[in-house]
């Protein structure tokens, strides 16, 4: 019976060590995975802080290119105005063009014209003192 009893308490020993190192095992897994949660949740907080980070990036490159289209559209509309208002003046440009060309006819026309009234006034005065000539003699 006592070496029953000491195999008995070398057994209840020996379970109590055994016990000991899975408590202390167990205490080990446990602080590792606090651990390893802790990083987690450090990890987790520092991709949502980089998430928002982005995201506010890309709101303001959004926001930068509907301003640029914007700014593209504007400029397309001012193009198309001075495109209407260059063809306005060139319209313009060649009415004044064509009256100009029709003034030049106009007076190469009163030109001649005056040329034959001279030669006409000269034939007129030539007749005149033809004629006074003739009177007087």
């Amino acid at each position: 019976a006592v070496s029953l009893g000491r195999a008995n308490e070398a057994i209840l020993e020996s379970s109590q060590e055994r016990q000991r190192q899975l408590e202390d095992e167990v205490s080990r897994l446990v602080a590792e995975l606090q651990g390893r949660d802790k990083a987690l949740a450090g990890l987790q907080a520092s991709l949502t802080d980089q998430i928002h980070k982005a995201a506010a990036t890309v709101d303001r490159k959004e926001q930068a290119i509907e301003q640029l289209q914007q700014r593209v559209m504007a400029l397309e509309s001012d193009n198309g105005q001075q495109q209407a208002s260059i063809a306005e003046l060139l319209a313009k440009q060649q009415l004044l063009h064509q009256t100009l060309a029709d003034r030049d006819i106009a007076s190469q026309k009163m030109e001649s014209q005056l040329v034959d009234l001279a030669s006409a006034a000269q034939r007129v005065r030539d007749s005149s003192d033809s004629a006074q000539e003739q009177v007087a003699s």
